[in-house]
């Protein structure tokens, strides 16, 4: 059984709208970070839906989307530059007929609604959103559809019955804590959003429990905790009930004093900090914040949960493990062990919750009773030790990101997804990059350190290797670097050729500015990448630019051909665009795209054809454009994954299931060397 992502959305829109509309922008760019996750905040929980764009650039219509996960979500905005264009309106009404895709209708002007194809359907009306809160009006709408779509697995014939259900858990007793909850119900109910509040929606002549079990089952508790919640009973119930009944939980930390003793299941839960200490009244901002947190947070849930699934049925987790949408806790016991015939018994021995990883001291009450408690990541930890796997990632030209529906953070979200996994299995990761502040060197260092952290590991897992003169750019930096991150990795500084090296003072750093230098930077960065190479098991390649590099070729072609020269295993991932996806467009169609021909290189690198010349003379050989139909193969990938396999994994937008062919491949690489 293999992989299939259960969830991915899109978001299509005209440039115009882009733009010309300031608003809209930022919301679209607010929902990305807030669907996926922020990369600049690796220790925190995150929900990590794929999330797409279709846009264009030059107001031709965008590239098909291809339904390739369980279920998948399309945002249209309608405007007048859709209305107004048959080609924009055609490509939406096709997307619209498309029984593969859910289709959810955005009105982004009051045109939106002349558009036929959705005129039977009720819209967003982004176009009547209170200006003050655009983006925050925009993010509720769009969760709350995904919601509906994805989470609800109910089907209801009336759209309303398929809203989320949120129930306001608050003391009576104390007067903030009613208040609050008053303000954050009348807010809701200007929403789609569904609540229970228990002093109108219980009742009469029936039962408390009865009837908070029963609302219970399908909804997200918010517990408004002022300073008396923990030592309530109903309270205390209400969370109990949640727990049991695996539901998403967020606290509203209201407290204006101090509680003698937190309730202990009131915890591990996400929270949001409520300040009371100048007004009770809560303003529309901080409502809007704590109605976005709900419905994230239940996303996020909701999420896991299927993603954890999908894991077990693709057997990338083992078959028999419980699995959790939050870390485990003491309550969670029960869940894995039960009592027959006055005997506890084990009914797993393993739990599966979602990432990150909690650290180690969280987790030992759970071995004591022979349970192991783990994430995708680290549940088969062991398997890949020994290996040394290389890691090609760079962006490609934004023009070419933006035609696939990505932005840079897609590249990093990989890098980041990598890292994590790789390191996990406790591999060597083998990587060639600069130093950049917010590079992909950055990032993938920051991420073995947390891992590194979390797991109590200190090893270094990480070798970075840079060439000359890029190790002489700021020396100062270099020696930050080091001293950052010496736990976790070894810099190496790579020398140039012997030949190159008589001619420079290896200390000094030269620019990229004439044929001269850009023959020794073409040259030093070929060594490197040679020398970094021989120390590689496998490649792992994604991304890179076309244009506008600084060695001889661009440079994750360059690596390609090396790995091949050195007969070691390669992995191509086509689709995060840029030069690997040409090179995977080579090898399936056995056609050159205009990217890998020597006469698109000359065009489009200013001064390429002088250093080309400049080898010649010199008598240095360089890759011959015209043999790469030879040099480049499946037969020559050797990774260990069936054509089939790999086809998918030049095509694949998924960061999960690209990962999930990796694993799988290097396994077999692995397997393959243990048994020689």
């Amino acid at each position: 059984m293999t992989y299939k992502q259960p969830l991915s959305i899109f978001f299509v829109y005209h440039p115009s709208d882009y733009n010309n509309h300031d608003s809209l922008k930022e919301s679209i760019n607010f929902c990305y970070k807030a669907l996926q996750r922020d990369e600049k905040k690796p220790f925190s929980r995150f929900i990590n839906i794929p999330v797409f764009y279709n846009t264009s650039l030059d107001k031709n219509i965008p590239i098909k989307i291809n339904s390739q996960s369980t279920k998948t979500i399309v945002f249209l905005l309608i405007s007048k530059y859709i209305i107004a264009n048959d080609n924009w309106k055609k490509y939406y009404q096709e997307l619209c007929q498309n029984s593969a895709l859910k289709t959810i209708p955005v009105a982004i002007d009051e045109t939106a609604i002349n558009f036929d194809a959705c005129s039977k359907y009720n819209f967003i009306r982004a176009d009547k959103f209170d200006k003050s809160f655009y983006k925050d009006e925009f993010l509720l709408n769009i969760t709350h559809e995904i919601y509906k779509w994805f989470c609800n697995e109910t089907v209801h014939e009336i759209g309303n019955e398929q809203s989320i259900n949120v129930f306001l858990s608050h003391t009576k007793e104390d007067e903030l804590g009613e208040k609050i909850a008053t303000q954050i119900k009348e807010f809701i109910d200007r929403t789609q959003i569904k609540r229970f509040f228990d002093t109108t929606d219980i009742g009469i002549n029936f039962k408390f429990e009865d009837e908070i079990q029963k609302h219970l089952q399908n909804s997200t508790l918010l517990a408004i905790h002022s300073d008396p919640y923990s030592s309530r009973y109903w309270c205390q119930k209400e969370i109990l009930c949640a727990k049991e009944m695996d539901r998403p939980i967020v606290a509203l930390d209201c407290l204006t004093e101090y509680e003698d003793r937190r309730f202990p299941h009131a915890s591990n839960i996400a929270a949001i900090h409520l300040d009371t200490t100048n007004s009770n009244e809560i303003e529309e901002k901080i409502l809007y914040k704590i109605v976005e947190y709900l419905l994230l947070e239940t996303l996020r849930y909701c999420y896991s949960k299927k993603l954890l699934e999908a894991y077990q049925e693709a057997k990338l987790i083992p078959p028999g493990a419980v699995l959790l949408s939050r870390p485990p806790e003491f309550i969670d016991i029960n869940k894995v062990i039960e009592c027959v015939d006055n005997t506890y018994k084990r009914k797993s021995e393993k739990i599966i919750y979602p990432e990150p990883i909690i650290y180690e001291p969280e987790l030992e009450y759970f071995k004591k009773f022979g349970i192991t408690a783990c994430t995708p990541v680290n549940c088969n930890i062991t398997e890949l030790e020994g290996m040394n796997i290389g890691l090609s990632i760079s962006n490609p030209e934004d023009n070419v990101l933006k035609s696939l529906g990505q932005f840079s953070e897609h590249l990093i979200h990989l890098s980041q997804d990598f890292a994590r996994y790789l390191l996990a299995t406790k591999a060597k990761l083998i990587y060639g990059g600069d130093l950049r502040k917010g590079g992909f060197t950055e990032f993938i260092f920051n991420e073995a350190l947390i891992l590194q952290s979390r797991l109590n590991d200190d090893i270094q897992r990480i070798e970075n290797y840079i060439a000359y003169p890029i190790y002489n750019a700021k020396d100062d930096e270099l020696v930050e670097w080091k001293a950052k991150y010496n736990k976790i990795a070894l810099m190496h500084s790579v020398p140039p050729a012997d030949d190159i090296a008589i001619s420079v003072d290896e200390n000094e750093f030269i620019g990229f500015n004439t044929t001269h230098n850009k023959y020794i930077w073409s040259r030093s960065l070929t060594n490197m990448r040679n020398i970094m190479i021989d120390n590689c098991d496998v490649r792992i390649c994604a991304g890179g630019r076309s244009s506008n590099y600084k060695g001889v070729m661009p440079g994750i072609l360059e690596e390609i051909l090396i790995a091949i020269e050195k007969n070691k295993p390669i992995f191509l991932l086509g689709g995060f665009g840029g030069i690997t996806s040409d090179i995977c467009k080579l090898i399936k169609n056995n056609e050159t795209p205009e990217h890998l021909t020597l006469n698109w290189q000359k065009k489009n690198n200013i001064g390429y054809e002088d250093l080309l010349e400049y080898y010649k003379e010199r008598d240095v050989s360089t890759y011959n454009y015209d043999s790469l139909k030879e040099q480049l193969s499946y037969e020559k990938l050797n990774n260990g994954l069936e054509k089939e396999e790999n086809e998918r994994l030049f095509v694949t937008p998924y960061i999960e299931e690209a990962i999930y062919l990796i694993m799988k491949g290097l396994k077999q690489i692995r397997g393959s060397k243990d048994n020689k």
